[in-house]
């Protein structure tokens, strides 16, 4: 596809009470780039999928009840049948980052969206806050042991390690 030039926005207008948001962009960070990691535990504070834990979910849901779900994805993202967690083998060339904000009332979309921005800005310009830090890298750590529960998600970290020529993923957290 042609490379993006600036920001580009895409309306979709449906006679529906609720929407959905989804906002991203392409980036060349995989997971052998040593900022990856950086960046797995800065989502992970920021969004993660289906977690109370992030950012987002609080300042979104808690806060101000604007929706159910706040996520953000450092990659591309398919969950799997019975669990919240991602799939593994989903492995691009390029990846990108990505927030889903669903559902919102209409009415409070403009709010959803600028919402959002607003807090990808600061975590953008500030990172993680000073007091959050040690918690949040403390969280992902004992979280990220959930990710590779079963035999068949043990198997498909491993074919991805193979495939990115990472060490095992989930001891590259710790």
């Amino acid at each position: 596809p042609p490379q993006i030039d600036g920001i580009q926005v895409l309306f979709v207008e449906k006679d529906a009470p609720a929407t959905a948001i989804s906002i991203g962009y392409p980036y060349d960070l995989q997971r052998r780039h040593p900022d990856y990691w950086p960046m797995l535990l800065a989502n992970h504070w920021f969004g993660e999928h289906r977690t109370f834990y992030g950012r987002l979910m609080n300042a979104m849901r808690v806060d101000r009840g604007l929706n159910y779900g706040d996520y953000s994805y450092i990659e591309s993202y398919r969950q799997g049948h019975r669990t919240r967690y991602a799939l593994p083998n989903i492995l691009r060339r390029g990846q990108f980052f990505s927030i889903w904000i669903r559902p919102v009332e209409a009415a409070n979309s403009h709010f959803a969206l600028r919402q959002a921005l607003r807090e990808l800005t600061r975590l953008a310009l500030q990172g993680i806050p000073e007091k959050d830090f040690a918690t949040a890298k403390r969280h992902l750590l004992n979280y990220s042991k959930l990710w590779n529960q079963g035999l068949q998600q043990r198997l498909g970290m491993a074919m991805d390690d193979a495939l990115t020529g990472t060490d095992v993923y989930i001891s590259r957290i710790e």
